[in-house]
C-alpha cells in the first residue's frame, strides 16, 4: 500500500480538502497526517472535524503535533501563554464561533 503523508495543516480546511481531493487515491493509499491540524488558519474546528471523518471512513492516521499537545496542556494542566500566542486564542475563538465542543476534540487528540 502506498502512503500519502501530509504535514502541517494549521487550520487550513479548504486547502487540505482541495489537496486531498486532487491527490489522494483513497482506495490505494493510506493517508498519514503528521500533526499540527490546528492554529494559525481560519478553520481549525472544521479541519479537525474533517480529519475525524477521514479517520472513521478511510482509516486515515492523524498524529499529534506540538500544537495539539500544547492545546491539551492549556486545557488540562495550566494556561499555555506560548500556545495562546501561536494561534491558541484564534483556535479557541473559532471553536466558540462554530459552537463545536472543544472537549470532544481534546479527547481525540489525546488518543
Amino acid at each position: 500500500m502506498n502512503i500519502l503523508v501530509v504535514g502541517d495543516v494549521h487550520g487550513c480546511y479548504h486547502t487540505l480538502k482541495k489537496l486531498l481531493d486532487e491527490n489522494w487515491n483513497r482506495e490505494e493509499e493510506l493517508l498519514v497526517q503528521v500533526g499540527d491540524l490546528i492554529d494559525r488558519g481560519n478553520y481549525a474546528p472544521e479541519t479537525v472535524e474533517y480529519a475525524r471523518e477521514l479517520q472513521e471512513k478511510y482509516g486515515a492516521v492523524f498524529l499529534k503535533g506540538n500544537h495539539e499537545a500544547l492545546m491539551i496542556q492549556n486545557f488540562r494542566v495550566a494556561e499555555s501563554p506560548g500556545w495562546l500566542r501561536q494561534g491558541g486564542f484564534m483556535t479557541i475563538a473559532q471553536y466558540a464561533f462554530v459552537e463545536r465542543d472543544v472537549e470532544t476534540d481534546l479527547q481525540w487528540f489525546e488518543k
